[in-house]
């Protein structure tokens, strides 16, 4: 639950607490939480000691507010080595705050401070002396900067530290903890809590004017909101785009055949110039996307894909008709080229979630692409006027976007990572080739479902044609279900499950006699793949978050690759054996995949994983 404080902020709702590994024995009053700890439990990460710890317990509110203090008393009383306890950030395992006294084996106990950004662990501290086991501790927040003080006498505090969290641009869970990393037990005592308007003050030197003006256009949780919507719109308008224009072939064969009908390779060549075209704009589009705002390159995408439709509306001839889904792809590509990364930005700390739901919303604009155009075919509208109806959406989701306040795609104050710098690291040309076979795993079985049931399976092109639509609802439903499991699931164990479950019913699809069991195991298959692409390129963002547009744009041409060549590839084995065949090759692309992400597991990038909640 994500708590909004009412002004004033001093009600610390005690109610809406959670816990973080909860404690044997604890307690909690409106006026004192008593936390008390076991043998051998820590927060650590990473640096120097080579110690994994995220086993101590913690009790946090959640909250979306951006500016606000907390104040504590924190006492304990203890004469063993490293117990400790005070105030707590805990985002995921990987990113986290922890602060206060700790009994130290030196002759003094420590005030200390560890932060933790990004699975890596910094620690700092100054000698107290033996006696002091009680101090007031103040955390204030501005957006994703904290200042941490404390005081002797809960009135005069002193500066400890200020820091930055990366992963702490809306939620923050915040609150106390206390740990035994030896073979003790202790109970730890928080009271006088107030959570108050932010005594942080913004700093008013004019050097910072910049930042200040910056943190004013800190987008606030309602309009982060909107973005997602927005986002999601847009990602429905480019997959109706792509989508409804293949119902209207055997149409435009009529149409533009000047006196007979368009050849097969003249139809092939429809589609193959809006792909073209969908891929040269991600791979253009990506580093502009870096260097300038994110808002105008979603307009300039919307405005694209926009008079793309009207120029398929109005074309007069096939010349004019394929300059128009080259326009018309290419508006496409930059919508899909920017999405990902924008809303990698959005919601930082839940990329898998937010990944998935964003691609869900591809299969929903495609199914319903495909059904008005097939509405459209039994009741006689024209495809010209559909495609003047399908302009609307883009044009609607312009109007959402234009004065919409969006996020820099990158950290503006720490460098970009470039393209020849990542792709000289391991890891990311692993996520270049798991994304390769996550596009594979799709179309390598989309794109010939229709024939498969029509030609193989003996199903009615009617029918066949509704199989593609079972596999793109099933790929929704798998999508939204990914996004709702990230909290449950962390994103490599879910997609080494979804790779296990693909393989085992592409087998089905190839080998089964019965039809109606080839077509329920096809749509199953479209649900257990569905997350592949989406949280491949939520790992890829978490493991690099300075990557940017450049970085998305590059994944996403190789995602397309596979889209593309794999089906291509079940042609020619087809051609030399049979579609069942072909079928059963796609299988070696969920299988190569699990492979490559149980090497991806056990890398030390790992540690930058997708997982926690928000």
């Amino acid at each position: 639950m994500v708590y909004r404080a009412q002004t004033p902020m001093n009600a610390f709702n005690t109610s809406a607490l959670s816990w973080i590994n909860a404690p044997e024995h604890s307690s909690i009053t409106d006026s004192e939480i008593v936390i008390h700890t076991s043998p051998d439990t820590d927060f650590w990460r990473g640096t120097y000691y080579g110690l994994e710890y995220n086993n101590a317990p913690g009790i946090v509110l959640t909250s979306d507010e951006q500016f606000w203090t907390l104040k504590a008393k924190a006492a304990f009383s203890s004469d063993t080595y490293f117990d400790q306890c005070g105030l707590f950030i805990y985002q995921d395992e990987n990113n986290w705050l922890k602060s206060g006294i700790e009994y130290q084996s030196n002759g003094y106990q420590q005030l200390f401070s560890v932060v933790t950004n990004n699975g890596f662990s910094d620690w700092s501290m100054t000698n107290l002396d033996r006696v002091t086991q009680t101090m007031y501790y103040r955390l204030s927040r501005r957006g994703s900067d904290f200042l941490l003080e404390n005081s002797a006498d809960g009135l005069h505090f002193s500066m400890m530290r200020m820091f930055h969290l990366f992963h702490a641009q809306h939620s923050v869970r915040f609150g106390f903890f206390a740990s035994s990393p030896g073979d003790s037990s202790f109970a730890a005592h928080f009271s006088e809590i107030e959570w108050t308007q932010c005594l942080w003050k913004e700093h008013n030197s004019p050097r910072f004017l910049i930042s200040r003006v910056s943190q004013a256009m800190m987008i606030s949780p309602n309009q982060n909101r909107h973005a997602l919507y927005a986002c999601y719109a847009a990602m429905m308008c480019l997959a109706m785009a792509l989508n409804f224009l293949p119902v209207y072939l055997t149409t435009f064969s009529h149409t533009f055949g000047a006196g007979s009908v368009l050849t097969t390779e003249q139809l092939g060549r429809i589609p193959a110039i809006m792909f073209l075209s969908f891929i040269i704009a991600i791979l253009l589009t990506g580093p502009l996307a870096d260097r300038y705002n994110a808002r105008l390159i979603s307009l300039f995408g919307l405005i694209i894909t926009t008079l793309g439709l009207a120029a398929v509306a109005a074309a007069p001839s096939y010349t004019l008709l394929l300059f128009a889904v080259a326009l018309m792809g290419f508006g496409a590509g930059v919508l899909d080229m920017i999405l990902s990364p924008l809303v990698a930005a959005l919601q930082p700390d839940r990329r898998s979630a937010a990944m998935n739901w964003l691609h869900a919303f591809f299969c929903v604009g495609a199914v319903g692409a495909v059904l008005i155009a097939s509405l459209a075919l039994k009741w006689n509208v024209s495809w010209r006027m559909v495609a003047l109806v399908l302009m609307l959406a883009p044009l609607a989701t312009l109007l959402a976007f234009v004065r919409l306040p969006l996020p820099p795609l990158i950290q503006e104050h720490v460098q970009r990572e470039s393209i020849p710098t990542l792709i000289k690291q391991p890891y990311f040309i692993a996520c270049l080739i798991a994304i390769f076979l996550g596009g594979a795993t799709e179309m390598g079985l989309s794109q010939w479902l229709p024939t498969y049931a029509e030609q193989t399976l003996g199903y009615s092109k009617e029918f066949a044609g509704l199989t593609l639509a079972g596999f793109s609802i099933g790929m929704a439903l798998g999508r939204i279900g990914a996004a709702m499991l990230h909290e449950r699931i962390p994103a490599i164990p879910l997609m080494l499950g979804c790779c296990a479950v693909t393989v085992v019913l592409f087998i089905v699809i190839s080998v089964a006699t019965n039809p109606a069991l080839a077509i329920a195991a096809a749509i199953a298959a479209g649900f257990s793949g569905s997350c592949l692409w989406p949280t491949m390129l939520a790992i890829t963002a978490d493991a690099y978050p300075q990557g940017g547009a450049s970085m998305f744009g590059l994944l996403t041409a190789f995602g397309n690759a596979g889209c593309s060549l794999i089906p291509w590839l079940v042609g020619i084995i087809s051609e030399y054996s049979d579609l069942r065949m072909g079928l059963l090759a796609v299988t070696l692309c969920p299988a190569g995949m699990l492979v490559l992400l149980v090497g991806m597991s056990r890398s030390p990038r790992h540690t930058r994983r997708v997982s926690g909640p928000n």
